[in-house]
């Protein structure tokens, strides 16, 4: 017994930059080329954003939502169990493999929509945002990816420091300090790494790596850890 390849499931994917490669021929089967692939239930797309998967989750976690229907509008269920159901069945769906997101707008309205619509509450109600929050006691999802998003990171900080994940984790952070200096304008699609210290994450003195010497001769330390404050 061994571990055998299924090529008739196997593609190739060129990630982050690049034309789509051809296909090629292995063992007698036509290896296929795609821009995106399934892996592990997330959508992976050779621009490495997350913008597809995020469409994706909203399909998957409306069309529960939507078969729940006739649970939102039973008057005898309290709102904290619609609630729970909610969490438990169509935000545990949405928020899958969120910790590498980097785009948040679309998911927020969403969750809102949600809201409302446990609320039974129409658009011409003119009821706020806040007024809806109020009432379900639901904290934003930005909020809630952002904590996600730290447990992972530290997560991979506790590894051995042998570790692959680890050592990204070193070259990936280090990276995105180069960058910083170097950024004139605008904001990296790739910013998961780069929120963490905007969103809670303050310095300690665990240094993780070597130090990396920009353009222009500076040199800069990285250090990581710290805990999350909401």
């Amino acid at each position: 017994m061994g571990l055998n390849t299924s090529l008739s499931k196997t593609k190739i994917q060129n990630l982050g930059h690049g034309v789509i490669p051809a296909p090629v021929q292995l063992q007698g089967h036509i290896v296929e080329s795609t821009d995106r692939f399934t892996y592990l239930g997330s959508d992976i797309h050779s621009s490495e954003r997350s913008t597809s998967e995020i469409l994706r989750r909203i399909g998957l976690a409306s069309d529960i939502f939507g078969r729940l229907a006739n649970v939102w509008k039973r008057t005898g269920l309290s709102l904290q169990a619609k609630i729970r159901l909610y969490n438990a069945l169509v935000i545990s769906v949405l928020l899958y493999g969120s910790e590498t997101w980097t785009h948040e707008r679309r998911l927020e309205a969403f969750h809102m929509n949600c809201q409302r619509r446990i609320l039974g509450i129409r658009w011409f109600h003119f009821v706020t945002n806040a007024s809806v929050t109020s009432q379900t006691g639901e904290e934003g999802l930005a909020i809630r990816i952002c904590r996600r998003r730290l447990s992972s990171f530290g997560h991979v900080r506790r590894l051995p420091e042998a570790t692959p994940a680890h050592s990204a984790l070193c070259h990936a952070w280090l990276w995105t300090l180069v960058q910083a200096v170097n950024r004139t304008s605008g904001r990296s699609e790739s910013a998961s790494v780069d929120d963490l210290p905007q969103r809670g994450c303050s310095k300690s003195r665990t240094t993780l790596g070597s130090t990396p010497t920009t353009p222009g001769g500076s040199h800069i330390t990285a250090s990581l850890g710290g805990r999350y404050v909401p």
